[in-house]
């Protein structure tokens, strides 16, 4: 296997490129950065290996080869370390790589607190830039200065429109925060088998191209309240992701999503311009009753906020409890977070507390291992009806 790289710019943007060999296949990646970035980019191949290191385990792993960057020392031994322990993981999907190249060590500039973080636009990157920023919770006093958005990550890239409505919202908060928000394209996640275990290692390798001037890096995932293995960011492969040169961060995993909303709750910026919906036809906007958006209007109002300038609608009784799609154990505890938050500050009422907890009583029965095949149809049939649903009303609204 060889990774060849490489580094153009034109006058409107810098390209950093490579083409992955395997056996017959040639497979081509790139990351476009805006112009205006390229003396803050590194020249190693540091972000090509930690981006790519999931499509090299899905090809059969072993040695690569990298050509045309150097590699350095910690990176390289520090990659094939989280390869050996996802191909322990998932020996199914993914096999260990070591790699063969010339070897650097050492930071290009002096170490700083100067830190790079990922920013969606979702309730986990609102709160996190804003926790930080606002030095509410910052033991490492880090500073963040430049944030990225990914265009080709939750937002695919065939829809210029949304991505670009996007950026709008999220620059309303990141202006707020004193924080420079970056576009970056790239067409790595089409080669992923399995975002969920990947998409990690795509938004750190994307950060690291700028460990030539910062030297830190932080986003958020899911709380460890939640915590699941394999994931994409975990607690066992995540300090693989440090090296020498530039460290990461998982930051807020003690908070829980409801203490987030809790957190965020009073910034105007954020709940006019938060986007957590993943099922709605509209990839610019909440379609305000997929489970994402219901469990985020949940969230907020356990943490006492009832209205939501993002969201088309306000939360109903009926809309959580006639959502039959909480199919995995940890969604449920997001559900069961909430109750416990607004039972504790008292700001659920009786009649909310217990809905909740009728529904989440069903979910769980649900979910049961002794679960028949009658009820597994039953969920697939419900998730086309919602999809078929909400295509419908989308095709309705925008028919004019």
């Amino acid at each position: 296997m060889k990774l060849i790289v490489n580094h153009r710019s034109d006058e409107n943007y810098v390209y950093k490129e490579a083409v992955l060999h395997c056996e017959e296949k040639e497979l081509p990646f790139y990351f476009q950065f805006p112009k205006n970035t390229e003396k803050d980019l590194t020249e190693r191949a540091d972000p090509f290996v930690i981006s790519l290191i999931f499509v090299m385990m899905q090809l059969g792993g072993g040695v690569c080869e990298v050509i045309g960057a150097p590699l350095s020392l910690s990176v390289q031994k520090n990659m094939t370390k989280f390869s050996k322990i996802w191909h322990f993981w998932r020996p199914d999907l993914y096999s260990a790589v070591t790699f063969s190249a010339t070897n650097i060590q050492g930071r290009e500039t002096p170490k700083n607190l100067d830190t790079i973080s990922t920013f969606s636009g979702g309730l986990d990157s609102t709160f996190i830039n804003y926790l930080i920023a606002k030095n509410i919770d910052n033991p490492s006093n880090l500073k963040i200065k430049k944030s990225i958005l990914v265009h080709g990550a939750d937002i695919p890239l065939s829809d210029e429109v949304a991505f670009h409505t996007i950026r709008s919202h999220i620059e309303e908060m990141t202006d707020d925060l004193g924080i420079e928000l970056i576009p970056v394209k790239t067409n790595v996640k089409n080669s992923f088998i399995h975002w969920g275990h990947a998409h990690g290692s795509l938004f750190v390798g994307i950060m690291s191209f700028f460990s030539k001037t910062i030297s830190h890096a932080i986003t958020s995932d899911y709380s460890y309240a939640y915590f699941e293995i394999p994931h994409g960011f975990n607690a066992f492969t995540d300090k693989y992701f440090s090296s020498e040169e530039f460290d990461f961060h998982l930051g807020g995993t003690d908070y829980t999503r409801t203490e987030r909303a809790a957190v965020i709750k009073n910034w105007e910026k954020a709940i006019k311009n938060l986007h957590v919906c993943y099922e709605g036809i509209d990839n610019a906007h909440n379609c305000g009753v997929c489970e994402k958006c219901v469990r985020t209007k949940l969230n907020f109002k356990a943490a006492g906020l009832d209205h939501l300038d993002c969201m088309p609608s306000d939360l109903t009784i009926s809309q959580f409890t006639k959502n039959e799609l909480v199919y995995e154990a940890c969604l449920i505890d997001f559900y069961k977070d909430a109750l416990l938050f607004g039972i504790e500050h008292q700001t659920l009422r009786k009649d909310w507390v217990l809905a909740l907890e009728k529904q989440i009583k069903k979910w769980e029965k649900l979910t049961s291992p002794e679960k028949s095949f009658v009820l597994n149809l039953y969920h697939v049939l419900i998730l086309i009806y919602r999809k078929l649903n909400l295509r419908y009303k989308f095709l309705l609204k925008n028919r004019h």
